[in-house]
């Protein structure tokens, strides 16, 4: 039988990796890459679990960064994995162990990381909005952003309520909303580029999206904050 669309299932969907990790990583929205064409790939979307194993997800829709013995390593992911292998002492990785890392691990529901947006569909850009048709209550982005905004935060909230170690959310132009899903986090402290706040079991840190020319120079002093090794 022919699967279809479940818009639910796309709306309520969180991201990839552990469901109680201890390292949670939040960024905007997914970025959608064609082909395959977007309706056949929401069809795949559909038979995700709300938090999927990446390389799970892989398998049915192939991905360039995670095949092959030597893939490219993402962008976004690269600091991001260094992360997670320095929560494991290594605090210099290197290329071929983040590749490694990248290939094998991250977002793996038996892995110590996530991977969330804050919001449910995979875009372009901020400009694009492809769904329309899809989802007609929603003509336009601005629209969706704000219904789905808020009922995101909700089940965010409700989400990270476990209490991770740590949350690295990315993206400035985001943190008064990634700021609501920690309402016991009162403190913030500016560190550089980035604000830190911790209640005792969740540190979280704001940075700028990842890939920015801010962040350069940047990576050892986030690596350092995530993982409480200094003080704002």
């Amino acid at each position: 039988m022919q699967r279809s669309i479940d818009r639910e299932r796309l709306l309520t969907f969180l991201g990839f990796g552990n469901p109680t990790a201890e390292a949670v990583f939040i960024g905007m929205e997914e970025g959608l890459t064609l082909p395959p064409p977007l309706e056949e790939q929401l069809v795949i979307r559909s038979g995700f679990e709300q938090l999927m194993d990446l390389g799970e997800s892989a398998k049915a829709h192939p991905e360039k960064f995670l095949s092959g013995d030597r893939p490219p390593i993402q962008s976004t992911w690269n600091p991001i994995i260094r992360i997670l292998l320095a929560l494991e002492g290594v605090r210099s990785a290197s290329t071929d162990e983040v590749r490694a890392y990248q290939r094998d691990r991250l977002g793996r529901t038996g892995e110590r990381g996530a991977l969330i947006e804050l919001l449910p569909l995979p875009a372009r850009g901020i400009v694009d909005w492809p769904y329309a048709e899809i989802f007609p209550e929603y003509p336009t982005r601005e629209r969706y952003l704000a219904e789905q905004k808020p009922k995101r935060i909700d089940l965010l909230c409700k989400h990270l309520a476990y209490g991770p170690r740590i949350v690295v959310a990315y993206g400035s132009q985001y943190w008064g909303d990634y700021k609501q899903l920690f309402p016991t986090h009162r403190e913030w402290q500016r560190s550089g580029p980035f604000e830190v706040a911790d209640d005792g079991k969740t540190r979280v840190v704001l940075t700028p999206h990842l890939t920015v020319r801010q962040m350069n120079g940047q990576r050892g002093a986030l690596i350092d904050l995530a993982l409480g090794n200094a003080v704002p």
